[in-house]
């Protein structure tokens, strides 16, 4: 058939053939390079193409996930999009190093100027890999470095993707179908999916999440090379929600209500039920491929050799990922190991920050002098509270950094005064800036740059909602999604998202939400996720943005969240405390 059109829809990517259309699926894109995909469909309009469907086409063949011509035989040195990857090679030397880059320091600036000389020095881009934790880390990295160079686009940088991406690719699917929704859901109707948007106003990043207590505690199991009995023990006593909702899966999915001492056993029969199931339908998940890469029974000869490899956001791998990591790190002839120990706020996801900090390398660590963001009075902030409990922790590599040279501020305060028990107003006390003074600022400033921080998300759902219900409703990006769905968001410039997903981000204005108990701990018993939202601001900080009467109430609930607030005012001091 022949390639005639190629379009995106909100939805799908659109190819029109001799033979009728094709399409691929926007929410695909974690499987995906969408945009290398768009881009190669684009290259061979008026050829004679083939595309392949997931699942071979069992299901639907007018949907596609891979394109190739059907034209005459490659030439020996050619190489087909999927296959871009540089086997068998051994150099003469290695060299590998460890950069650490506080916030704003520039150091995914610094890797990708490690990438334009190698390119500068006739290094093909195909021998040139860049891992990134996340997808939109690694999509970011290749738009920045082929918009620097003239002539090449995002299809010529084949190996920037994440770990998992780059398994898949290098054979750790072996050939099998990657679990999507409709499969997950044929095998348990209560496992929740969900679409999450991983750059912003942009639906062609959108990514199939899918969520279950007993799935996702395996998933963190596997993470950190355990069994699912040992971190289902670790929970017991500590989570008492999380022990429910894996007792209340598994009863529903077995149809009997489960005692206690049941749960670890029929969690075990649920796991095997469900590698049964992808077994029988020829179907695999991110984690087994990862397990097929790392085996002994892989072939390492199929294992990638590359000219350059640079790790981005090292501290965020899991002892899984490392495995597989190392196996590339022996491999290659230049090494950049990029992150920061301070910034991994990814542990209870499985993320071994020590395995980053452990590793063995060849030259002698880089420590980033500088930070091109956080301002001197947002720092001076951060190392009157947070900065003191991230410095305890253990096993943590000690860095010297210069802040910023532009100015910024600190609000911590409203302009409402402290009134004694006359109602007179006390000179120099203020109360803390609640979210309604954050809605009514926001209203005010509703063009300048904002990124709104909450620990959970339905804390930010919340404040999402309050922005709707304004008059006129606020245009903004909850999670990077955009609301409400307006056809014109150019001008727009407030996002709202959580503190997990805000690292790496930066703006002008930013503030950090807490209006429960659970906001308060969460930035309470992890310095570091404190650590990282207090850094994001380029100008001003409103670091403290209570809910009314929150932190009275923690007082006065019990002992234990008496003492969360007490170090929750600590680590996030008010001014009139300084």
């Amino acid at each position: 058939m022949i390639l005639l059109k190629v379009y995106k829809t909100a939805t799908d990517l659109v190819i029109e053939t001799s033979e009728g259309t094709r399409l691929c699926k926007l929410r695909h894109s974690n499987f995906n390079d969408m945009q290398a995909l768009e881009d190669q469909c684009t290259a061979l309009i008026g050829q004679e193409v083939k595309t392949t469907a997931f699942g071979d086409g069992k299901w639907d063949s007018s949907y596609f996930y891979k394109i190739e011509a059907v034209s005459k035989p490659q030439e020996p040195n050619e190489q087909s999009f999927e296959s871009r990857l540089p086997l068998g090679r051994k150099f003469d030397g290695h060299t590998s190093q460890k950069v650490y880059g506080p916030p704003g320091t520039g150091k995914t600036t610094l890797m990708l100027d490690h990438i334009k000389k190698q390119l500068e020095a006739d290094v093909s881009p195909e021998d040139i890999a860049f891992i990134s934790f996340s997808n939109a880390g690694a999509n970011a990295a290749k738009k920045r470095v082929s918009e620097s160079f003239p002539g090449y686009g995002s299809i010529d940088f084949p190996n920037f993707s994440t770990m998992h991406s780059l398994a898949t690719k290098v054979g750790g699917g072996s050939g099998k179908t990657l679990c999507q929704e409709e499969h997950w859901k044929a095998f348990d109707k209560t496992i929740i999916c969900f679409n999450e948007w991983t750059e912003v106003n942009d639906p062609s990043s959108i990514v199939v999440r899918y969520g279950h207590p007993v799935l996702d505690l395996a998933s963190l199991a596997i993470s950190r090379c355990t069994s699912f009995a040992t971190q289902h023990d670790h929970i017991v006593g500590h989570d008492d929600r999380t022990q429910a909702n894996i007792k209340e899966s598994l009863s529903q999915y077995f149809g009997r209500n489960l005692l206690a001492n049941e749960v670890v056993g029929y969690a075990e029969r649920y796991l095997l039920a469900y590698k049964t199931f992808k077994e029988d339908r020829n179907l695999v998940d991110f984690n087994d491929v990862i397990e097929r890469i790392i085996s002994d029974e892989f072939d390492d000869s199929l294992m990638p050799t590359f000219e350059v490899l640079i790790i981005d956001e090292a501290q965020d791998l899991s002892d899984f990922l490392w495995i597989f990591a190392r196996k590339l790190i022996e491999r290659a002839k230049v090494v950049y190991v990029a992150g920061d120990d301070d910034q991994a706020i990814m542990i209870n996801f499985g993320a071994s920050p020590h395995a980053f900090l452990l590793l063995p390398t060849t030259e002698k660590d880089y420590p980033l002098p500088k930070s091109y963001r956080v301002p001197e009075e947002v720092m001076s902030y951060v190392r009157s509270g947070t900065l003191k409990y991230v410095e305890e922790l253990p096993n943590r590599v000690d860095k010297d950094w210069g802040t910023a040279d532009h100015q910024g501020n600190v609000s911590p305060l409203s302009e409402r005064p402290i009134q004694d028990q006359n109602g007179s107003s006390i000179n120099g006390l203020f109360e803390d800036f609640t979210v309604n003074d954050l809605l009514q600022r926001i209203s005010i400033s509703r063009e300048e740059d904002w990124l709104i921080m909450a620990p959970t998300k339905a804390t930010g759902e919340n404040f999402s909602t309050a922005l709707l219900e304004q008059q006129p409703p606020i245009p903004h990006f909850y999670r990077n999604k955009p609301y409400p769905n307006l056809s014109d968001l150019n001008n727009c410039k407030i996002r709202i998202q959580t503190v997990h997903a805000s690292k790496g981000d930066q703006a002008e204005n930013v503030a950090i939400i807490a209006e429960s108990f659970g906001d308060v701990i969460m930035l309470v018993k992890d310095p570091r996720l404190a650590y990282v939202a207090l850094t994001r601001a380029k100008r001003s900080m409103y670091p403290r943005v209570l809910k009314e009467g929150l932190l009275p109430s923690m007082s006065g609930a019990s002992q234990k969240w008496r003492a969360v607030a007490a170090r929750f005012n600590k680590m996030f001091p008010s001014l009139q405390d300084n």
